[in-house]
């Protein structure tokens, strides 16, 4: 069974076109950067949402347990202070 040039070439062709759409689209997946899904964005939304309203999102500033005043602790003496 012989295989003509004419049916080997367009076979060839084929599979080249193929290898290059694939190859196209491998390129554009790794250039594109992978997209969170809105599901995952609303989550974090509402964590970040619901620390802030905690306190464990606020700025980094000591609080006091009982009220919202910050606690003042000194960690060498004051140069004010009488020795």
């Amino acid at each position: 069974m012989d295989i003509n040039e004419y049916l080997v070439a367009t076979i060839v062709q084929e599979r080249l076109q193929q290898a290059r759409a694939e190859w196209t689209a491998a390129a554009v997946r790794r250039e594109r950067p992978a997209r969170v899904s809105w599901r995952s964005r609303l989550g974090r939304a509402l964590i970040a949402l619901g620390q802030r309203l905690v306190g464990d999102g606020a700025p980094a500033r000591a609080k006091h347990p009982a009220c919202s005043l910050p606690v003042f602790s000194p960690s060498r003496p004051s140069a004010r202070s009488p020795s």
